[in-house]
């Protein structure tokens, strides 16, 4: 057993804790709190768990705490650079995301974001800061996760919060000192799931919108038994609540009835195939510690035979039994290791086997695809790492190299099914990175560096000064391109008249092809089309006339087919269709009028039935797993 594990026990398991040989050295090493130092005054910090030495920190150190000039460091690169006071970031400093894309440079006080001004990534300025005051605009991968009010450095006032990556409206209300507090309203995609009151990011006062059998719950005080809505699967809960969180006996409609404590599933607890609306058999039935299996029994989805019988760490198979469709033994675990076989059934017809540790692959193994080999190597935490092959049985080349988190990463090479070479070199990521490639009879066809085939450096330029022209010889624009976009320039119409100018991606821009057939009619703010906006079909029609606001349509606008006739008109967020519209027929009459989320028309009280009402959803776009009729 690997001293993370014991670490697991030790903090969830009473009765194990007597016979563990766990000391305090230990728990700093194991627990994620504790990492290595390397330096005195200037030093370099790495993350000791399990052995990873990712960098987390290298500058100045003093008393103990990180003191003067640093950079913070997560798995994609930089994350801070700056001053720092007592180990918070304290005076100048800019704050990056993804591959180093600066969202915020300026001075920090006490950890938090003072004076300064904050981007969305690709270097546009979204807002500014003075002494921790101001209204700020957030954003992650590009997209808007939060807009509001900042006071002393944090959510303060009125704000929103927006669902990362698919930019879904979650929260909009009131905060207090970074966390929820005041009236609000939750959303889950443009649904109404909660009106009322938070305190301390807790739902404390209100009602809870299910449109489930009709019923409307209401939380008082933190208490209170009622419906709540589930954001992540789609389901519904019923049960206690004390101090805003789950407590006591309650259940989802598709899924888990037990015993909770602190928000999470503790105690005795079962699973429903089909959920308890619906019925079903049994998945799995016994003890959980803080919404992990501890101990029990595991049942096949499909048919509802035993699968697994014992302890468990971490939803890992422990120390137990496991068990083929026919109920013969075809594992047995103990402390988390053994030599395993992983039936195909159980992973959609992929096949391992090979040595297991602390529940996962690790060691060497043999990896079949519907009985094909398809991977054969070592592997560490449930990964391939270290070295391996991987086959191709669709046109049985081979790739032999080295593996990293599941993906090729160093050296390698690819040989075809003769045993010729095709590649040979270093891959990132999965990708062929830098080296060679052959035609299979030993000739180099050409180089790869940095990622870039041939021709492809001129791609990869971020900015590039360009000058279009019509098919008439006239100049149609005349400037600097950014991300192959045009970022500061003035544009011409086909008779060579100056038609606009833009400045940074800021300003009026028009499109046109190549003979002067005008494409779009935008106003822009850092290259992204926002205001109003007008977008034509290759003919000269009209396709859309609205509102935009940075880079997707939001508001109110009009859609044209390519004949010019009118086939929808309403209200948009994110780039779809959400909120009321009315759609047209080819002859104009009203097809539809009503509510929209996310392009999907809102049909309320959709009933599923079968000899009796099931449940009612308030969606047409829903996801239908099969039930067995």
């Amino acid at each position: 057993m690997d001293m993370c594990t014991k670490l697991k026990i030790f903090q969830h398991n009473k009765k194990w804790q007597n016979n563990l040989q766990f000391t305090l050295i230990d728990y700093k090493r194991y627990s994620g709190k504790y990492s290595i130092y390397e330096g005195k005054d200037q030093i370099k910090i790495y993350n000791a768990y399990r052995d990873r030495n990712e960098l987390l920190y290298e500058g100045g150190f003093s008393n103990g705490k990180k003191n003067g000039k640093g950079k913070e460091y997560d798995k994609e690169g930089f994350k801070y650079e700056g001053e720092f006071l007592n180990g918070k970031r304290h005076g100048k400093g800019k704050e990056y995301e993804g591959e180093n894309q600066i969202i915020f440079e300026g001075e920090y006080l006490n950890g938090k974001r003072w004076n300064g001004k904050g981007y969305n990534g690709d270097g546009f300025l979204l807002y500014e800061l003075k002494e921790g005051k101001g209204y700020v605009r957030d954003y992650y991968r590009g997209h808007l996760i939060y807009e509001g009010e900042y006071l002393n450095g944090e959510r303060n006032g009125k704000g929103k919060e927006y669902k990362p990556h698919v930019d879904y409206l979650v929260y909009d209300g009131e905060y207090l000192n970074g966390k929820r507090h005041g009236k609000a309203k939750e959303y889950f995609e443009c649904f109404l799931v909660f009106e009322g009151e938070y305190l301390n990011g807790k739902r404390w006062n209100g009602k809870i919108n299910t449109n489930i059998e009709g019923k409307t719950y209401e939380i008082k005080n933190g208490k209170g038994l009622f419906l709540d809505f589930n954001k992540n699967n789609f389901d519904y809960f019923e049960g206690n609540y004390v101090n805003g969180e789950k407590n006591g006996k309650g259940k989802y409609y598709y899924g888990f009835e037990g015993e909770f404590v602190n928000d999470k599933k503790n105690g005795k607890g079962k699973v429903m195939s089909r959920g308890y609306v619906i019925g079903g058999h049994v998945v799995f039935e016994g003890n959980y510690i803080n919404d992990h299996y501890l101990n029990g029994k595991e049942y096949e989805l499909s048919n509802g035979k035993l699968r697994y019988e014992g302890e468990y760490v971490y939803d890992l198979f422990w120390t137990g039994k496991e068990y083929d469709r026919n109920g013969n033994i075809i594992n047995e675990y103990k402390d988390g290791a053994g030599v395993i076989k992983e039936p195909d059934y159980l992973f959609g017809g992929s096949e391992f086997e090979g040595e297991y540790a602390n529940g996962r692959r690790n060691g060497k193994g043999k990896e079949y695809y519907y009985g094909q080999i398809y991977y054969e190597g070592e592997y560490l935490n449930g990964e391939k790492n270290g070295k391996g092959k991987l086959y191709n049985k669709d046109d049985g080349s081979v790739y032999e190299g080295e593996f990293l988190r599941g993906k090729k990463n160093g050296k390698g090479k690819l040989i075809d099914k003769d045993g010729n070479l095709l590649f040979e070199g270093e891959c990132l990521d999965g990708k062929e990175w830098n080296g060679k490639k052959y035609d299979g009879k030993g000739n180099v066809i050409y180089e790869i560096k940095d990622g870039c085939y041939p021709g492809q450096e001129e791609k990869n330029k971020p900015k590039e000064e360009k000058k279009d022209f019509y098919e008439n010889g006239q100049i149609k624009f005349d400037g600097v391109y950014f991300r192959d976009e045009k970022w500061t320039g003035k544009g011409y119409d086909i008779n060579g008249n100056l038609e606009y100018e833009i400045i940074n991606g800021n300003g009026k821009r028009i499109d046109r092809n190549d003979k002067g057939q005008i494409l779009l009619e935008a106003e822009c703010l850092n290259g992204l089309k926002h205001g109003k906006v007008k977008t034509y079909f290759r003919n000269g029609q009209l396709a859309f006339d609205g509102d935009y606001l940075y880079g997707k349509k939001n508001g109110k606008g009009k859609e044209y087919d390519y004949e010019g006739n009118l086939f929808y008109e309403g209200e948009y967020l994110n780039g779809k269709r959400c909120g009321k519209g009315i759609e047209y027929d080819k002859n104009g009459k009203v097809k539809h009028e009503g509510e929209f989320i996310n392009d999907q028309k809102l049909i309320n009280h959709i009933i599923f039935e079968k000899g009796e009402l099931l449940f009612r959803l308030d969606w047409i776009k829903i996801k239908i797993i099969y039930l067995g009729y």
